[in-house]
Protein backbone atom coordinates (compact mmCIF):
# COMPACT_ATOMS: atom_id res chain seq x y z
CA UNK A 1 0.00 0.00 0.00
CA UNK A 2 1.31 3.26 -0.97
CA UNK A 3 1.75 5.64 1.85
CA UNK A 4 -0.18 8.82 2.34
CA UNK A 5 2.37 11.79 2.60
CA UNK A 6 -0.11 14.72 2.12
CA UNK A 7 -2.44 15.12 4.89
CA UNK A 8 -2.29 16.56 8.72
CA UNK A 9 -0.64 13.78 11.09
CA UNK A 10 -1.16 13.57 15.14
CA UNK A 11 2.00 12.84 16.60
CA UNK A 12 2.47 11.77 19.73
CA UNK A 13 5.27 11.27 22.03
CA UNK A 14 6.54 8.54 24.80
CA UNK A 15 3.76 7.91 26.97
CA UNK A 16 4.77 5.80 29.09
CA UNK A 17 1.89 4.03 30.39
CA UNK A 18 0.34 3.73 33.03
CA UNK A 19 2.08 6.56 34.44
CA UNK A 20 0.98 8.82 31.21
CA UNK A 21 -0.89 11.77 31.72
CA UNK A 22 -4.57 11.75 31.14
CA UNK A 23 -4.70 15.50 30.52
CA UNK A 24 -1.99 15.73 27.99
CA UNK A 25 -4.30 12.37 26.35
CA UNK A 26 -7.11 14.45 26.46
CA UNK A 27 -6.04 16.87 24.07
CA UNK A 28 -4.62 14.30 21.96
CA UNK A 29 -8.20 13.09 21.32
CA UNK A 30 -9.67 16.73 21.38
CA UNK A 31 -7.46 17.86 18.12
CA UNK A 32 -8.68 14.45 16.73
CA UNK A 33 -12.16 15.60 16.78
CA UNK A 34 -11.09 19.14 15.61
CA UNK A 35 -8.98 18.42 12.72
CA UNK A 36 -10.92 14.92 11.70
CA UNK A 37 -11.39 16.32 8.22
CA UNK A 38 -7.33 16.61 7.88
CA UNK A 39 -6.09 13.61 9.45
CA UNK A 40 -4.68 11.14 7.36
CA UNK A 41 -2.66 9.82 10.30
CA UNK A 42 -1.27 9.09 13.73
CA UNK A 43 2.11 8.75 14.72
CA UNK A 44 2.99 7.29 18.32
CA UNK A 45 7.17 7.89 18.44
CA UNK A 46 7.58 5.01 20.99
CA UNK A 47 7.73 3.95 24.45
CA UNK A 48 3.80 4.18 24.64
CA UNK A 49 4.51 1.21 27.61
CA UNK A 50 6.95 1.93 30.23
CA UNK A 51 7.27 -1.58 31.29
CA UNK A 52 8.47 -1.46 34.35
CA UNK A 53 8.72 -4.56 35.37
CA UNK A 54 10.70 -5.77 32.51
CA UNK A 55 13.25 -2.51 33.44
CA UNK A 56 16.77 -2.78 35.08
CA UNK A 57 15.99 -0.33 37.56
CA UNK A 58 15.25 -0.72 41.19
CA UNK A 59 11.56 -1.27 41.35
CA UNK A 60 8.89 0.93 42.98
CA UNK A 61 5.97 -0.98 45.05
CA UNK A 62 3.09 0.62 41.92
CA UNK A 63 5.91 -0.91 39.42
CA UNK A 64 5.19 -4.98 40.82
CA UNK A 65 1.96 -4.85 39.03
CA UNK A 66 1.11 -7.54 36.54
CA UNK A 67 2.85 -6.28 32.78
CA UNK A 68 0.00 -7.96 31.25
CA UNK A 69 -2.44 -5.93 33.47
CA UNK A 70 -0.92 -2.68 32.01
CA UNK A 71 -1.25 -3.60 28.87
CA UNK A 72 -4.94 -4.88 28.74
CA UNK A 73 -6.23 -1.97 31.19
CA UNK A 74 -3.97 0.97 29.96
CA UNK A 75 -2.63 0.06 26.49
CA UNK A 76 -5.24 -1.75 25.32
CA UNK A 77 -8.02 1.08 26.08
CA UNK A 78 -6.15 3.54 24.10
CA UNK A 79 -5.47 1.71 21.53
CA UNK A 80 -9.26 1.22 21.19
CA UNK A 81 -10.07 4.76 21.28
CA UNK A 82 -7.62 5.40 18.64
CA UNK A 83 -9.20 3.19 16.13
CA UNK A 84 -12.67 4.22 17.16
CA UNK A 85 -11.29 8.03 16.56
CA UNK A 86 -9.20 8.30 14.26
CA UNK A 87 -10.72 8.46 10.46
CA UNK A 88 -11.21 5.62 8.20
CA UNK A 89 -7.98 4.61 6.04
CA UNK A 90 -5.99 6.80 8.05
CA UNK A 91 -2.40 5.38 8.87
CA UNK A 92 -1.58 4.57 12.31
CA UNK A 93 2.39 4.22 12.98
CA UNK A 94 3.20 2.90 16.68
CA UNK A 95 7.22 2.88 17.10
CA UNK A 96 9.08 0.50 19.67
CA UNK A 97 11.03 2.38 22.14
CA UNK A 98 13.72 1.90 24.39
CA UNK A 99 10.96 0.81 27.18
CA UNK A 100 8.77 -1.57 25.15
CA UNK A 101 12.53 -3.39 23.43
CA UNK A 102 12.45 -4.06 27.53
CA UNK A 103 10.51 -7.39 27.46
CA UNK A 104 12.57 -8.67 24.15
CA UNK A 105 15.87 -8.18 26.34
CA UNK A 106 14.45 -9.51 29.53
CA UNK A 107 13.46 -12.91 27.68
CA UNK A 108 16.67 -13.07 25.82
CA UNK A 109 18.46 -12.16 29.17
CA UNK A 110 16.53 -14.57 31.22
CA UNK A 111 14.79 -17.22 29.27
CA UNK A 112 16.01 -17.13 26.03
CA UNK A 113 15.24 -20.93 25.03
CA UNK A 114 11.14 -19.82 25.63
CA UNK A 115 11.53 -16.52 23.47
CA UNK A 116 9.15 -18.31 20.92
CA UNK A 117 6.25 -19.09 23.59
CA UNK A 118 6.54 -15.39 24.80
CA UNK A 119 4.13 -13.07 23.42
CA UNK A 120 5.20 -9.23 21.72
CA UNK A 121 4.34 -6.33 22.11
CA UNK A 122 2.61 -5.84 18.62
CA UNK A 123 0.87 -9.38 20.13
CA UNK A 124 -0.44 -7.90 22.49
CA UNK A 125 -1.33 -5.05 21.06
CA UNK A 126 -3.48 -7.02 18.31
CA UNK A 127 -2.06 -5.10 15.26
CA UNK A 128 -2.80 -8.51 13.17
CA UNK A 129 -6.22 -8.11 14.08
CA UNK A 130 -6.85 -4.59 14.12
CA UNK A 131 -5.67 -4.81 10.65
CA UNK A 132 -7.80 -7.55 9.42
CA UNK A 133 -11.04 -5.09 10.95
CA UNK A 134 -9.47 -2.98 8.04
CA UNK A 135 -10.94 0.21 9.53
CA UNK A 136 -7.30 2.17 9.22
CA UNK A 137 -3.92 0.57 8.07
CA UNK A 138 -1.72 0.02 11.34
CA UNK A 139 1.63 -0.71 11.21
CA UNK A 140 4.68 -1.25 13.53
CA UNK A 141 8.22 -0.52 13.18
CA UNK A 142 10.89 -1.92 15.32
CA UNK A 143 13.32 0.48 17.19
CA UNK A 144 16.52 -1.68 15.17
CA UNK A 145 15.13 -0.16 12.08
CA UNK A 146 15.75 3.41 11.88
CA UNK A 147 14.04 4.26 8.89
CA UNK A 148 10.77 1.89 9.34
CA UNK A 149 8.50 5.25 9.28
CA UNK A 150 9.89 6.95 6.72
CA UNK A 151 6.73 9.38 5.06
CA UNK A 152 7.64 11.81 2.10
CA UNK A 153 11.42 13.36 3.06
CA UNK A 154 10.64 12.91 7.10
CA UNK A 155 12.20 9.70 8.77
CA UNK A 156 9.97 9.11 12.21
CA UNK A 157 12.02 7.17 14.61
CA UNK A 158 12.06 6.52 18.82
CA UNK A 159 15.94 7.33 18.80
CA UNK A 160 18.41 5.49 21.05
CA UNK A 161 21.01 8.09 21.13
CA UNK A 162 20.45 10.92 24.15
CA UNK A 163 22.78 13.13 23.96
CA UNK A 164 22.72 17.21 24.72
CA UNK A 165 22.57 18.09 20.78
CA UNK A 166 20.25 14.92 20.05
CA UNK A 167 18.27 16.59 17.13
CA UNK A 168 21.88 18.28 15.69
CA UNK A 169 23.45 14.80 15.60
CA UNK A 170 20.57 13.40 14.07
CA UNK A 171 20.27 15.67 11.27
CA UNK A 172 24.35 14.65 10.91
CA UNK A 173 23.97 11.04 11.07
CA UNK A 174 20.89 10.95 8.92
CA UNK A 175 21.43 13.83 6.46
CA UNK A 176 18.94 13.86 3.49
CA UNK A 177 15.91 13.34 6.18
CA UNK A 178 14.01 15.25 8.51
CA UNK A 179 14.23 13.35 11.48
CA UNK A 180 11.29 13.80 13.84
CA UNK A 181 11.90 11.26 17.07
CA UNK A 182 11.13 10.61 20.91
CA UNK A 183 12.77 9.36 23.70
CA UNK A 184 15.10 12.56 24.91
CA UNK A 185 10.80 13.85 26.59
CA UNK A 186 12.08 17.52 25.37
CA UNK A 187 11.22 19.02 22.22
CA UNK A 188 14.66 19.88 20.30
CA UNK A 189 14.91 21.81 16.76
CA UNK A 190 17.50 21.86 14.23
CA UNK A 191 17.69 22.66 10.89
CA UNK A 192 21.16 23.01 8.32
CA UNK A 193 18.77 25.46 6.10
CA UNK A 194 17.41 22.93 3.73
CA UNK A 195 16.28 20.74 7.01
Amino acid sequence: MTRKVEGMRLVVPDKHKPYHCPRFEAIEFQLIQKFKNDLVGYVNLGDLLDNPQCGTYPKAPRDMQDLKRDIDDCVVPYLDQIEREMPKDSEIDLLEGNHCDRLRRYVLSKAKDIVGLVSTIPREYSLAERNKRGRQVWRWHPLDKWNSCHIGDTIFHHGIYYDKHTAGNNLTRYSGYNFIQGHTHRKQHVSNGRH
